[in-house]
């Protein structure tokens, strides 16, 4: 049985990044993704400007936008600049970038690794049980 500090289910955009900061602040992490290739999702990815300041590279965006319609049954408001609102990325794209940044912080990821059930001090999953630690 392995143990970590720090078990995370799904590999998620907020989750990995989650998981690259508690590693870099001395945490071990194990991220458990039920699915073959992380980031694989039906939506593409949309980047507001907000999220650059978490360190996401503008190379990995595929387009960018400088108008953006925002519709309610109420009204319909445009905004639009000269710089763009709003970036989208591919998701598997994004959640490959995210991964390889938690990995350089030490978070070790596992796919194909389907939780099936969850404790107060393990996490079960398909292959192996997960202990984590108490602090």
């Amino acid at each position: 049985m392995q143990s970590f500090d720090v078990a995370i289910v799904g590999a998620g955009p907020g989750s990995l990044k989650a998981a690259e900061y508690l590693a870099q602040n001395g945490k071990s992490v194990v991220v458990l993704e039920r699915g073959k290739v992380i980031g694989k999702k039906v939506c593409a990815g949309g980047i507001t400007l907000k999220n650059f300041k978490f360190g996401l590279p503008k190379s990995i965006m595929e387009r960018s936008f400088n108008k953006v319609i925002i519709h309610t049954r109420f009204q319909d408001v445009i905004l639009e600049q000269d710089d763009p609102l709003v970036y989208t990325t591919s998701r598997v794209i994004l959640g490959q970038y995210l991964a390889g940044e938690a990995k350089k912080k030490g978070v070790e990821i596992r796919t194909e690794s389907c939780v099936t059930k969850i404790e107060e001090n393990n996490v079960k999953n398909t292959l192996t049980i997960h202990n984590i630690k108490n602090n």
